[in-house]
């Protein structure tokens, strides 16, 4: 009971922690307007970066980075259980993505997801992101770029690894960024090689 308590309160926490809708507060911050009525409709740096600057940006993408690289590193310290980090690394960008205290209407989860993996397993980092910028350049399309990136990313976390944890983490992670990603298949917008950036054609 004592280690489902531990596992039950790592994932609330971090999901809540997840939440926190760091471009709308910057976005609000700078320009006094919420950032997600304009561009993508996301909260996520690149389109904090178009609505509201680079500064706002650049500030959100470094705390959605850090919030994944908290939620893990909390819970590979006290966790009770092997599996806690992969269920808060989940669990964060789960809450990055359908954030609790903006309306459930947060990013993709690639910022949060990458702190996650950048303290989790970082081996498993750069082949991700190479994956994820190869799928940018292809599909010029976020989210088609983001779920192709989790159909290649979880097996070849495995194969690089060899290990349970690290392989959990790439599973949580790559089922939490295809749900967010999967409802934007067909929508008609085009991604330049800066993620995220979208436009809408005509």
């Amino acid at each position: 009971m004592q280690t489902f308590l531990n596992l039950l309160g790592f994932t609330l926490f971090s999901y809540l922690l997840g939440s926190i809708p760091f471009g709308v507060i910057f976005g609000y911050l700078f320009t006094g307007k919420d950032i997600r009525v304009g561009g993508s409709g996301r909260s996520g740096g690149t389109n904090t970066i178009r609505q509201a600057g680079w500064r706002a940006g650049l500030l959100t993408v470094i705390f959605d980075v850090g919030k994944g690289a908290l939620a893990v590193w909390l819970a590979q310290q006290y966790g009770a259980h092997w599996i806690a980090p992969a269920l808060a690394g989940a669990a964060v960008t789960a809450g990055h993505c359908w954030p609790l205290f903006a309306g459930f209407r947060g990013g993709m989860g690639l910022a949060t997801g990458s702190g996650v993996m950048l303290t989790a397993y970082p081996w498993g980092f750069l082949p991700a992101f190479g994956v994820l910028f190869a799928a940018a350049l292809v599909w010029r399309h976020p989210a088609r770029a983001a779920l192709t990136t989790c159909v290649i990313g979880m097996p070849m976390i495995w194969l690089i690894s060899q290990a349970a944890q690290p392989t959990a983490i790439g599973i949580g992670l790559g089922v939490v960024v295809a749900a967010r990603a999967l409802p934007d298949w067909n929508q008609k917008r085009k991604a330049s090689v800066w993620l995220g950036e979208v436009k809408t054609e005509n």
